[in-house]
């Protein structure tokens, strides 16, 4: 009909002003269910609208699948705080790493940091302003890399 009207074929005169639609008793089931009554109870041609039988007919799947989800839940939970600990481990590593940084280029001292094998991690840049300089390169890095044979005067 509104399709009819949108295309010119009816008018607007022709669509009565009420639709009859014939009265049907309607009872929420809740409500029945509630107050003990049976449905044969019911006058005839009515109605029974929110039946819980949907849900009720699901109870044994949803009791089944608690067991299945429950796995699912903890481990995005222990994944999620996995995740907590890590940031919060990479933040103090980057702050103590800025913290090394900072000390080894403000002392003028010499510093550094060798392996249990002898050889040099880091070294300050203090090292390269001293009398350790020879032809544009430090002369730890011109001869040799070992603590073993660096000597410093």
């Amino acid at each position: 009909m509104v399709i009819d009207i949108l295309k010119g074929v009816k008018s607007l005169d022709d669509v009565p002003p009420v639709l009859d639609v014939p009265s049907v008793p309607m009872f929420d089931w809740r409500q029945l269910r509630r107050w003990n009554l049976s449905e044969s109870a019911l006058p005839k041609g009515s109605v029974v609208i929110k039946q819980g039988t949907y849900f009720l007919g699901l109870q044994y799947y949803i009791i089944g699948g608690w067991p299945l989800s429950l796995p699912s839940f903890l481990l995005i939970t222990s994944l999620l705080l996995q995740r907590r600990r890590t940031r919060s481990a990479e933040e103090s590593l980057s702050e103590k790493t800025q913290e090394l940084d900072q000390f080894f280029t403000v002392t003028s001292d010499l510093l550094c940091i060798a392996n249990t094998d002898g050889y040099f991690l880091r070294l300050n840049p203090a090292l390269g302003k001293g009398s350790l300089v020879t032809a544009g390169k430090n002369s730890w890095q011109s001869s040799s890399s070992s603590s073993s044979t660096l000597t410093i005067w």
